[in-house]
């Protein structure tokens, strides 16, 4: 790639576009709490959730519908539980001008869905206050230190003013959806992966645009395009 060049990568055989979701789960038979986000204020329907101001965090495996607008807050998962979260974006807006919009503290396995037909944004500012256990997690629009997976047959927008637009600490999977991220430094990261099955992404970088890096096991750190169509435009590679 040249300098602020831009990079089109087709992974689908017959060279057809599909954002069709290669997610492998059953949402049916499903009960999901749900999240409503109203401007400054969060409100929980169900079990696994609770709220402290603007910020919402899911203490327990299981599945959660989010839907409405956050002017400045955070979803946040934080659970010890061995099983998975599930985080369906039906329609949410999601602005934190400190921190990630949306962080993944502690969990097994986080699935992020993207509702069929919706459209989903998150937006962070240009400064975040870190805790004092921390000078530099989170760093991205998302940011999970769990396995992380999105799919879906919605949309996502990542507006990522900070730093990176998704970073996930272990292995990350795009799955499906039509994704779009705009961010100042680095578009998409995984630390031990970052696997491309389906979807169609954009991404937009003020550094690189895909990348993943493992500084301690060299058998990690793996970038895998299998499906869907990536679409780079990057200021580095």
């Amino acid at each position: 790639n040249s300098p602020a060049g831009t990079t089109t990568m087709d992974g689908n055989s017959a060279g057809s576009v599909s954002p069709t979701s290669t997610l492998d789960l059953d949402l049916g038979g499903m009960t999901f709490t749900t999240i409503t986000l109203n401007g400054d204020e969060i409100i929980v329907n169900g079990s696994g959730a609770v709220v402290d101001g603007s910020t919402v965090t899911i203490t327990a495996a299981g599945a959660y519908d989010i839907t409405g607008t956050l002017n400045n807050g955070q979803v946040r998962v934080d659970t010890a539980d061995e099983e998975d979260v599930i985080l369906r974006l039906s329609g949410a807006q999601i602005t934190n001008l400190n921190s990630a919009p949306i962080y993944v503290v502690t969990a097994k396995d986080v699935f992020i869905v993207l509702a069929d037909g919706t459209n989903n944004a998150v937006t962070d500012g240009s400064e975040y206050t870190h805790g004092l256990w921390s000078t530099d997690e989170p760093e991205a629009a998302i940011y999970s230190t769990a396995d992380l997976t999105i799919g879906g047959n919605g949309s996502l927008t990542g507006q990522a003013n900070y730093n990176n637009g998704s970073v996930g600490k272990d292995d990350l999977t795009i799955a499906g959806g039509g994704i779009t991220v705009n961010a100042v430094n680095d578009g998409i990261k995984g630390r031990d992966s970052l696997l491309v099955t389906s979807g169609a992404i954009t991404i937009t970088a003020g550094a690189d645009g895909m990348q993943a890096s493992n500084d301690e096991d060299a058998e990690k750190g793996t970038v895998s395009i299998e499906g869907g169509m990536v679409t780079i435009t990057a200021a580095l590679d």
